[in-house]
């Protein structure tokens, strides 16, 4: 019998993959899986928030996710801990009018192994030009 076995890297994407499809879903359960419960959320354009906060203001955003893709995904590992790189370009659509709207974010994503599970700690998130 064989076991498949995830190197680190790809334990670490499919964290982040499960994440955009909470973003998706918003629901707020579909984040327990990934976020870790001493998370943190940091902005240059906002507050500090915590893991309760930053699912509050997920799941209450009053637009519709229709789906995320990263450009420039980098996923680099030290032993324990991970940081996954890139720009995250989210395709949305406002509830009222259906418009469509591109939202690009710079983001830093920083993982922990607590036994064989990987979790999300802490998010650096910085708006980019939405550009045409």
């Amino acid at each position: 019998m064989s076991y498949f076995t995830l190197t680190p890297i790809e334990s670490i994407l499919q964290v982040q993959q499960r994440f955009w499809s909470a973003l998706q879903s918003q629901m707020a359960s579909d984040f327990d899986s990934v976020l870790a419960e001493n998370y943190r959320c940091v902005s240059p354009d906002g507050p500090d928030q915590n893991r309760t906060e930053f699912i509050h203001t997920l799941v209450s955003m009053p637009l519709v996710v229709n789906y995320v893709s990263c450009q420039n995904l980098q996923v680099d590992v030290w032993g324990d801990t991970a940081v996954l790189t890139g720009v995250q370009v989210a395709h949305m659509q406002l509830p009222n009018n259906g418009e469509s709207v591109v939202d690009r974010i710079a983001i830093t994503n920083v993982f922990n192994r607590v036994g064989e599970d990987w979790w999300m700690v802490l998010s650096h998130a910085v708006s980019l030009p939405t550009t045409v």
